[in-house]
């Protein structure tokens, strides 16, 4: 793990790195949309409680399939085209 003294070096290693910086992009996309958004903890929550989900949450989390999706197509085509 970098230490704070070598945060230049860490950066500029990055800026070299367009796949590298593309594909940490996507992770963080996919992991917010696919396991932080607030509905999974609510369904938790719920679940928890032994309570179902609303009709709301699943519509949330369809959306957010959706735009992982949506995020996946992008993230192809960034891959095959070279594009960043």
């Amino acid at each position: 793990m970098p230490t704070s003294h070598e945060i230049v070096s860490v950066i500029r290693q990055l800026d070299k790195a367009p796949e590298r910086q593309l594909k940490i992009r996507h992770t963080s996309v996919t992991q917010c949309l696919l396991n932080h958004d607030w509905v999974y903890r609510w369904e938790s929550v719920l679940n928890l409680a032994g309570m179902q989900p609303l009709p709301k949450m699943q519509a949330r989390k369809r959306a957010l399939k959706d735009l992982f999706a949506k995020a996946e197509e992008d993230y192809v085509e960034r891959q095959t085209s070279g594009v960043r």
